[in-house]
């Protein structure tokens, strides 16, 4: 062989190598989708299609990265003078999201549990669940306000009410999912009731409660959003309320992307938690 036709390829360029690298994230995540839609909405804010309701999308990442990394000074959306406004106000809506989310869980997995695995604790307990469940969470907005007034409290209760019923309900079909194998070979084995609910039950219902965790934090979040707007003086919902009030329309979309982004981050963790203890759950029944 000729080793002058011999042709070494040339290493890739780390420019090159990273541009590559993009673009296989972006088709494995199927973000291209998402590309034309925002050349479409950039074109059409450009040439005048959209009108004043809808700015450019470069204006809104603008927005958006300002509202982060900026400090706002004085301005109409409240906030403090030392913190990025969309970051004080997406860390008001968390610190709501994740005390009515934590009050929930404490609720919730332990009603779920007693109401999956005694029939008599289910049989009093469904008529109340099921008649409060299709009550959306906005509707206790009112009441919200006047049991507790204006500010953190109403909120983190409408969060408890939007989550509460989720992780309940999947709690609840878990512990009765449970595989009854595992159950007999425990009985079999001498296990107890309690040591059976504890050692086998609890595990085999465990990706059922994560699924309950992800339904009722994406209730809890979009709640909170909708009882900022009326019963609150700060976060997400409060900031894109005073947004539209002074027809800022480009930072009720940073608003409202910033709320997108923190759920699907939530969800995003979720699942990979639920993902992981499935693949156990599987593994463990098929063994």
């Amino acid at each position: 062989m000729n080793t002058s036709q011999l042709r070494i390829p040339e290493p890739a360029t780390p420019m090159r190598s990273g541009i590559s690298t993009l673009v296989a994230s972006l088709v494995r995540r199927r973000f291209l989708a998402v590309i034309p839609l925002v050349i479409v909405w950039e074109l059409g804010a450009r040439l005048g299609a959209t009108g004043t309701a809808l700015p450019a999308f470069s204006a809104v990442i603008e927005t958006f990265l300002q509202g982060l990394f900026t400090l706002p000074g004085a301005g109409p959306y409240g906030g403090a003078n030392d913190v990025p406004i969309l970051l004080y106000q997406a860390g008001s809506s968390l610190v709501r999201v994740g005390a009515g989310f934590g009050f929930a869980a404490l609720v919730g997995v332990p009603l779920g549990f007693a109401m999956g695995y005694f029939k008599t604790v289910n049989s009093n307990l469904d008529p109340i669940v099921s008649t409060l469940r299709p009550i959306p969470p906005i509707a206790w907005i009112p009441l919200a306000i006047l049991w507790f007034g204006l500010g953190m409290k109403p909120t983190i209760f409408i969060i408890f009410i939007g989550t509460l019923f989720p992780i309940v309900l999947n709690t609840q079909q878990g512990v009765r999912g449970a595989s009854k194998r595992l159950t007999e070979f425990a009985l079999v084995l001498g296990a107890s009731r309690v040591q059976i609910l504890r050692k086998v039950i609890v595990y085999e219902a465990f990706p059922s409660v994560i699924t309950g965790m992800r339904v009722g934090f994406g209730i809890g979040w979009m709640s909170v959003v909708a009882a900022e707007m009326i019963a609150a003086k700060s976060g997400l919902g409060y900031l894109i309320m005073t947004a539209r009030w002074v027809f800022a329309t480009d930072m009720v979309l940073a608003g409202m992307l910033m709320i997108g982004l923190i759920g699907f981050a939530g969800d995003l963790l979720l699942r990979s938690v639920e993902a992981r203890f499935s693949r156990w759950r599987a593994a463990m029944v098929v063994s």
